[in-house]
């Protein structure tokens, strides 16, 4: 009966060691990761009067797919450039469209130092954040004019 008894610890033990090879191992691959795609619906560009200031303006993308599966968060970032060397982070959300005031979109173009009533250009664009030991994935970004 011992025999029995150390045959299938044996085996159990051998199974046990073998479930957890390299191949089962989830791996990330930057390279077939899909980034989102931000639009405005209607908007054509974000410049506006002290009248609309409680009015929303709809930030919408598509869902960033990372090939695994993983739960997003996003920051939607507002831009001086299209490199980003200056920029402010309009909102963060685990959705993948946010209302948005237009008194906040307002405080973000005054935090960049945009003045008032000048022509200039924003850039938007949409940060897919995966955790910790994962690169973000950056969306391409959008251009709109201002005022």
């Amino acid at each position: 009966m011992k025999i029995f008894q150390f045959i299938a610890f044996v085996v159990l033990g051998a199974i046990m060691f073998t479930s957890c090879s390299e191949d089962d191992k989830l791996t990330y691959n930057p390279e077939i990761a899909v980034e989102a795609v931000i639009s405005l619906p209607g908007v054509d560009d974000l410049s506006f009067t002290i009248d609309d200031a409680d009015e929303l303006v709809k930030f919408q993308w598509t869902a960033a797919d990372p090939g695994l599966s993983l739960q997003v968060d996003y920051e939607v970032q507002l831009g001086t450039t299209n490199t980003f060397e200056k920029v402010t982070t309009l909102f963060e959300t685990r959705e993948t469209t946010m209302d948005v005031k237009v008194s906040t979109i307002n405080n973000a173009l005054i935090a960049l130092e945009y003045e008032l009533e000048v022509d200039a250009k924003v850039y938007c664009r949409v940060i897919a954040k995966l955790n910790d030991n994962i690169a973000d994935i950056i969306s391409a970004f959008k251009e709109y004019d201002t005022k």
